[in-house]
C-alpha cells in the first residue's frame, strides 16, 4: 500500500516484476496518482502535467507505462516513458 493512502491497486505487471498501478489518499478529494513500483522497491509516483485524476493501467520492461487521466474537462490517455516524462495522446 502507498504510503498514508486510503487505498492502491496494482494494475499490471512486466515480466521484470516491475508493478504499475495507482492510489488515492482518504481526503474529500478521493483523486488517484499514479505509481510504479520496481523490483528493488523503488516507487515512483507520478501524475502527467494538468492532470487531476491518474490511472496507470501497464508496464513494459524497459519503464514506459500507459494509462489514463482526467484533467477536469476530459478524459486521455498517456504514454510515461522509461525515463519518467509523461505525454498525452
Amino acid at each position: 500500500m502507498w504510503p498514508a493512502s486510503h487505498s492502491t491497486f496494482a494494475i499490471g505487471i512486466d515480466r521484470d516484476g516491475t508493478v504499475s498501478g495507482f492510489y488515492n489518499y482518504n481526503d474529500k478529494k478521493k483523486l488517484n496518482h499514479g505509481f510504479l513500483r520496481k523490483v528493488d522497491g523503488t516507487i515512483k509516483q507520478f501524475d502527467p502535467p494538468g492532470a487531476i485524476n491518474t490511472v496507470a493501467s501497464a508496464a513494459t520492461s524497459n519503464g514506459m507505462i500507459t494509462g489514463d487521466y482526467s484533467d477536469g474537462t476530459a478524459s486521455h490517455a498517456y504514454l510515461r516513458s522509461g525515463k519518467g516524462a509523461p505525454s498525452s495522446r
